[in-house]
């Protein structure tokens, strides 16, 4: 039998707070030139870093994580129309993102890479999941991607991750589909 001690019962709650705070999210804000703004709520370990092409082009936005085994989550407002043109419907969205899926099969395990939704409270989209069937050293092995709409702009994402990161897929999942996209000028 297995005493717990008073010291024992502290270090272990201490544990359980320190990675329940470094669980807890924290809300991102992410500018588009022209169309506004959107927002994720990403785990607060996560570190964000935004590059901007020059131009009017969208930022795309690089998560890892702060410490721990590697990931990379990639998300760019991509498909964000010109001034008064309309977003891809899901017909399109469904069409790029199973192209992408058939010429990832090459390269994967899985003979074939079936469509999942992703559907949240302001749109909805698509991806799929591959794992590479030889990834070079220092490479990641799983590929979730897919492109989620968010009311009038669409989200292209790419999660990299290893083996035991199921919970950093998860994450990154929810992350996306609870986006939200403001226009300039909106409260």
């Amino acid at each position: 039998m297995h005493i717990i001690t008073a010291r024992s019962l502290a270090v272990v709650l201490l544990a359980l707070s320190s990675a329940v705070v470094a669980a807890t999210p924290s809300q991102r804000h992410f500018t588009l030139p022209n169309h506004g703004s959107f927002d994720l709520v990403a785990p607060s370990d996560w570190t964000d870093e935004l590059t901007q092409p020059p131009g009017d082009l969208p930022p795309t936005i690089q998560f890892g994580p702060r410490s721990g085994p590697s990931f990379q989550v990639l998300v760019s407002a991509g498909g964000v129309p010109a001034v008064g043109a309309t977003v891809p419907d899901d017909a399109k969205i469904r069409a790029e993102v199973a192209a992408a899926a058939k010429a990832a099969e090459s390269q994967s395990v899985e003979k074939s890479l079936p469509l999942l939704t992703l559907t949240g409270p302001s749109g909805s989209g698509y991806y799929f999941v591959a794992t590479d069937r030889a990834p070079a050293l220092g490479e990641w092995k799983y590929l979730t991607q897919g492109i989620i709409r968010v009311d009038d702009i669409v989200l292209v994402f790419s999660i990299l991750t290893n083996d035991g990161q199921e919970a950093t897929v998860k994450a990154a999942l929810e992350m996306l589909r609870n986006a939200v996209h403001k226009l300039s000028g909106a409260v």
